[in-house]
């Protein structure tokens, strides 16, 4: 039998004026692979802090289970810079051995001085000293920051491999579809809980809402009904994300078109001005040196008007450097770099320089006064501006200098879209975003009408947004695949899952038709008809027995007097819930045929 290792019961934490949980119950189990999510501000950091100890609630029982180790991912950085990255990691209780081993596959030198090193690369060794030491609860606060696309696939792998409990905040879609099997959501204080991966996420979402608004008149009474699922929308994101692939396929298929006419010698000069207008950069037979070795190229390759670019390769390949190289801002050892005409690029800067702190987001998106913004050719007042950002009114005329990390990204990117542009430049922009900026951030890049050029990471984030993939091999050389990561990955690197998929949706396709398209619901069995008589009775059974294992649960010394009642009290009330969630969800079904 799987029992919990932590516990929440009746938690309750205070920040500020206002409680940032209450009556929140929580059960991690001792081999969950959990994903916790929640919107921005929702407090899914602090309550990492909790159950790792850092914190303490103002009220409510926290429990875990005895000689428990605890390994804990902040996003702070928290380092003794006099120490190397080698007797840092060792600090997670684990062999030199290890702790190098841990350290290469992250890419990291044991001897390295801490005080040296980039913030990312600190990031890297926190990661290395959680992951060290064989821990019983590993709680990661957004370990894939920081990491290439090679890094976070060895993490994937390293936590399917481990048995014991994870608990993951991440932005990261794509990871934690690897690497979740059961979901928490943080809303509003509250959780809800869902026994499969990330990967079910939306459709458990839109199950959810649906559930509930054709619920709403029949039992309100008796389901604790969640509105925020209809101010998420989550079915229009859905059908909005639909419709923003639909256009990206088109977008690579004219992508596709275009690359088939241009001639197949590398000598792409003299065929340039057949483009004309469209074309943004030509680049032929380039290469780029450093320290005396070939770092990058030969390259050949045009680019559009339009073109949504996405640099993809380890650390340190050149990514940054092709960008560069590409926008003319950066001159090639050898070939040739030509650029179209009128070129106005616009950056995306993740250090944020150009943020005066006691100024307001009014003033840093206005800096001459006035009201109003120019976006795209059109005038907009400022305020309604920022809402399309997520800001109301009182953070519109508040200081920077009190926004959020995340806030702050959304800021600067407000400023960037409505800056004059027609060449966008986003190096790493996924960096300590939260999922509701990033959910902003592909809508706004999805409508901008200039070429797109984005070196990232994440890789759903590419999928949702480039029409080419330039990935950069470790020899330099580059391979250029019409479509996102995962076609590049499907082309490139497994062959063979892109043929297994293609069987699957022939095999789905055959099934589907063979399926009638116009069923007529049944008549409610016998037994059907008596579940939904008999659940109401049932659920008001389950609600007393839970009221009296929770009074139960609020005895202080219960844990010291009977530690075995404790733990069989803690799972009495883990399986009641969902036997509850089982029952409402059966009703539910029955009450709507």
């Amino acid at each position: 039998m799987t029992l919990p290792v932590l516990t929440i019961h009746n938690g309750c934490l205070t920040y500020g004026v206002s409680p940032l949980f209450e009556d929140l119950d929580i059960n991690v189990l001792e081999n969950d692979h959990i994903c916790l999510i929640g919107s921005n501000g929702a407090g899914k950091s602090t309550l990492l802090k909790v159950l790792s100890g850092t914190i303490e609630l103002d009220r409510g029982l926290f429990y875990k289970r005895p000689h428990t180790k605890i390994h804990y991912l902040p996003q702070d950085l928290d380092l003794p810079f006099q120490k190397t990255a080698l007797e840092t990691v060792m600090e997670g209780g684990c062999q030199p051995y290890e702790a190098e081993m841990l350290l290469d596959a992250l890419e990291m030198k044991a001897i390295t001085n801490l005080e040296k090193l980039s913030g990312g690369e600190k990031r890297r060794i926190l990661l290395a000293r959680a992951l060290a030491g064989n821990p019983d609860v590993l709680l990661l606060d957004e370990p894939t920051n920081h990491l290439d696309i090679k890094g976070i696939q060895w993490l994937e792998t390293y936590l399917n491999d481990f048995k014991k409990a994870v608990l993951i905040i991440s932005h990261d879609r794509r990871f934690l579809e690897r690497t979740s099997r059961s979901i928490i959501w943080l809303d509003r204080g509250q959780t809800r809980r869902c026994n499969k991966g990330y990967a079910h996420f939306d459709q458990w979402m839109e199950e959810i809402e649906q559930s509930d608004a054709r619920s709403l008149e029949k039992i309100q009474s008796k389901l604790r009904l969640e509105e925020h699922w209809k101010h998420r929308g989550v079915t229009g994101r859905r059908k909005r994300n639909q419709g923003r692939l639909e256009k990206l396929v088109q977008m690579r298929e004219q992508r596709k078109q275009l690359v088939s006419h241009q001639p197949k010698s590398v000598e792409l000069g003299g065929s340039s001005q057949i483009f004309g207008n469209q074309l943004v950069s030509e680049l032929t037979n380039v290469t780029k040196t450093y320290e005396g070795r070939l770092t990058l190229g030969p390259i050949s390759t045009r680019i559009f008007k339009g073109d949504r670019i996405g640099l993809v390769g380890p650390n340190g390949c050149g990514k940054t450097t092709l960008l560069n190289l590409i926008i003319g801002h950066l001159k090639p050892d050898s070939g040739k770099v030509r650029l179209g005409k009128s070129i106005i690029p616009a950056f995306f800067e993740q250090e944020r320089n150009s943020m005066n702190p006691k100024e307001t987001p009014w003033q840093y998106l206005c800096p001459t006064g006035g009201d109003s913004i120019t976006v795209q050719e059109s005038d907009m007042h400022v305020v309604g501006y920022l809402k399309k950002f997520l800001f109301d009114d009182k953070q519109a005329r508040g200081l920077i200098g009190i926004l959020s990390g995340g806030e702050k990204n959304r800021l600067q990117l407000a400023k960037i879209l409505a800056q004059p542009s027609n060449i966008l430049v986003l190096d790493e922009p996924t960096n300590d975003l939260d999922m509701d900026t990033l959910d902003l951030l592909v809508d706004m890049l999805t409508s901008y009408k200039g070429t797109l050029i984005l070196i990232s990471h994440d890789r759903d984030f590419i999928d949702q947004l480039v029409t080419v993939v330039f990935a950069i091999q470790p020899d330099g050389t580059v391979i250029e695949n019409i479509g996102g990561y995962t076609d590049y990955e499907n082309t490139y690197l497994h062959p063979q899952l892109e043929q297994a998929a293609l069987k699957k949706e022939k095999k789905e396709e055959l099934s589907n038709t063979s399926r009638p398209k116009n069923s007529v619901p049944k008549k409610l069995t016998y037994a059907a008809q008596r579940d939904l008589e008999i659940i109401p009775g049932q659920l008001e059974e389950i609600d007393i027995q839970l009221k009296e294992i929770e009074a139960s649960l609020l005895d202080p010394d219960l844990y010291t007097k009977d530690p075995l009642r404790f733990d069989k009290l803690i799972k009495e009330l883990q399986d009641l819930k969902e036997k509850k969630e089982t029952l409402e969800n059966r009703w539910l079904e029955l009450s709507l045929d």
